[in-house]
């Protein structure tokens, strides 16, 4: 029997079959929680919620509670963002950032800028030129580990603390950029100082000022893999839609 209603906005991350035509949805609320409902018959042709809950997509969801999963018993949607779908590397860079916020994100955690910065993001991803687009997932990798703890120290050496301009090692282990002097004392990856001058940029930069100014997709792809081995050595988790890049 359902239980009381409630009104959930936020941001479709993931969705996942359930029985013959129902949805477990997966959402990022506007406290930066995560959030799990059934939408009933979602999955029938004829629903009224296949088209509205489509992944990246902010919505506005009736719920009633009860025993287990909340059912959704209405869907508004906020903001379709079509533009995230019109090609192979906005659909691709979409994907990597909702994994990456499921992975992040927590049920009981309020995270209240999470969900602005996502949304934000996503904007700024399906409005901008297709160049930008990995600069701007590799922009969002990099505040979102900020907003869970895991914020890279890029302008300083992460050892000494002095300024470390030009620096061409990150400790993963130490999460940070480690100037010449310190390079010998800590486990430390190569990269060219252009690329963790890009981190930088992309870490502090608003996106819709990366959109207009977008660094080299090289350099982007190589920020990606550093915040992901960031990831990885301090949260424990690879995200798998990255083998698609």
């Amino acid at each position: 029997m359902a239980g009381q209603s409630f009104w959930v906005r936020g941001l479709v991350l993931r969705k996942t079959k359930l029985g013959e035509s129902d949805l477990i949805v997966e959402l990022l609320n506007d406290e930066g929680c995560l959030v799990r409902a059934v939408a009933k018959g979602a999955r029938k042709p004829k629903s009224s919620f296949a088209s509205r809950l489509e992944l990246g997509n902010s919505v506005e969801l009736l719920c009633a509670s009860g025993r287990g999963l909340a059912i959704v018993q209405e869907c508004r949607l906020v903001s379709a963002r079509m533009g995230l779908r019109q090609d192979y590397d906005r659909l691709v860079c979409t994907e990597v950032l909702l994994e990456l916020l499921s992975k992040c994100a927590q049920e009981d955690l309020p995270q209240p800028k999470l969900l602005a910065m996502a949304e934000a993001a996503l904007d700024a991803l399906a409005a901008a030129p297709a160049a930008a687009a990995l600069g701007l997932l590799a922009a969002a990798f990099l505040k979102v580990l900020a907003f869970v703890g895991l914020r890279p120290e890029l302008r300083r050496c992460v050892v000494c603390g002095r300024p470390a301009a030009g620096a061409t090692r990150f400790s993963d282990f130490e999460g940070g950029v480690v100037c010449a002097e310190c390079g010998s004392r800590v486990e430390a990856r190569f990269y060219p100082a252009e690329v963790l001058s890009a981190a930088a940029f992309l870490l502090h930069t608003p996106f819709a000022q990366i959109a207009e100014a977008p660094v080299a997709s090289e350099a982007a792809r190589e920020v990606l893999q550093m915040a992901a081995s960031l990831a990885q050595v301090h949260l424990d988790f690879t995200l798998r839609s990255l083998r698609m890049l």
